[in-house]
């Protein structure tokens, strides 16, 4: 699936999260795509944006949602 397919479900559930979906690109193989999603707090000032927590987070949950809705993945 190409990133323009996969941009408005990663967005929705990146919202859902709480976070805003700032860039979204695709490469990688077609056996082992690899996505590297952009994210911010729709209210971030200076200090106070993303953690490394909270892009574990994040990467953990679309990684179930996307494989969940078989758009990417085994």
């Amino acid at each position: 699936m190409s990133a323009d397919a996969l941009l408005d479900p990663i967005r929705q559930h990146v919202a859902g999260l709480g976070f805003e979906l700032v860039d979204l690109r695709r490469a990688g193989a077609l056996q082992r795509p690899i996505l590297q999603v952009r994210v911010d707090r729709p209210d971030s000032r200076p200090g106070q944006g993303i953690t490394a927590d909270d892009c574990a987070g994040i990467s953990r949950s679309l990684e179930r949602f996307l494989e969940s809705k078989a758009m990417v993945g085994p």
